[in-house]
């Protein structure tokens, strides 16, 4: 890791309060989702944000970023935050953040709160975190299901129909599980699949084609993924922005919990 993590407790801010995106006790073990799971989505994003101090408790952490890319980077998991900034602004960054209570997944706030200090290009997010384990995952039946290899060419012709804003938020031509797909006339207007993050995450995206969205189809593919994950002794991520109010609801009714929310905030050069 890079040296230059600062770090400091007390209050995140924002509106969560302790609880869960779902609106349950954010303790662990609460809405279903198992302490085990809890940690092991904790530990991932420890190592992805290069913050190993990072949601142990309640309040902030500050870490270098592992590469060098000019962005800050946000998670929130429940009361506890993790920022990634490039190592020459950590110090900054950090006493910019001291006795501040925003939201730090709040685009808004956030740019303000940085201001000369970090001119902001651009902002990603927010987007919600949610999980699933075995214990709190409820199966959708649904349409029949078939499996195909990543990089199906019907997966790749369903990228295209839906054109690149959509295929590039559902990352599906780039999941490296076998996809779950649902055909109609031979052509694939459904499908999902995963990305396995350090080992322990299950990075579920899935992409419906327009003419056949509200048929229940996106839930159908998803449910099958995500089986094929848990099976696989995976903790099964799901991430949409905030406002994508369907793909947020196919989350909960397979059984989700909304823990966190991540922003990403591109700076200028």
């Amino acid at each position: 890791m890079i040296p230059g993590l600062v770090m400091a407790s007390g209050d995140v801010g924002g509106d969560t309060g302790g609880m869960s995106e779902a609106g349950g006790s954010a303790a662990p073990g609460a809405g279903g989702l198992g302490v085990a799971s809890r940690e092991r989505v904790r530990e991932v994003w420890r190592e992805l944000m290069g913050a190993p101090s990072a949601f142990r408790a309640a309040g902030w952490v500050v870490a270098a970023s592992p590469g060098d890319e000019r962005r800050i980077g946000v998670v929130r998991l429940e009361d506890a935050v993790a920022v990634s900034a490039p190592a020459e602004l950590v110090e900054v960054i950090g006493e910019v953040l001291a006795g501040s209570t925003v939201d730090l997944t709040d685009p808004g706030a956030v740019v303000e709160l940085l201001g000369a200090a970090a001119p902001v290009a651009g902002v990603r997010g927010p987007a919600v975190l949610a999980y699933t384990d075995p214990g709190c995952f409820t199966p959708r039946p649904g349409p029949a299901v078939a499996t195909v290899a990543a990089g199906d060419s019907g997966v790749v012709g369903l990228a295209a129909a839906c054109g690149a804003d959509d295929a590039d938020e559902s990352g599906i031509t780039e999941m490296t599980s076998p996809l779950s797909v649902v055909q109609v006339d031979g052509q694939v207007v459904a499908a999902c699949g995963y990305e396995v993050w350090c080992g322990e995450l299950a990075q579920v995206g899935v992409l419906t084609h327009p003419r056949f969205r509200g048929r229940g189809l996106g839930a159908a593919v998803a449910s099958a993924t995500v089986a094929h994950a848990l099976a696989a002794g995976l903790v099964a991520q799901w991430r949409a922005r905030v406002t994508i109010a369907a793909s947020r609801r196919i989350a909960r009714s397979l059984g989700f919990v909304e823990v966190g929310r991540q922003l990403t905030v591109r700076l200028r050069r």
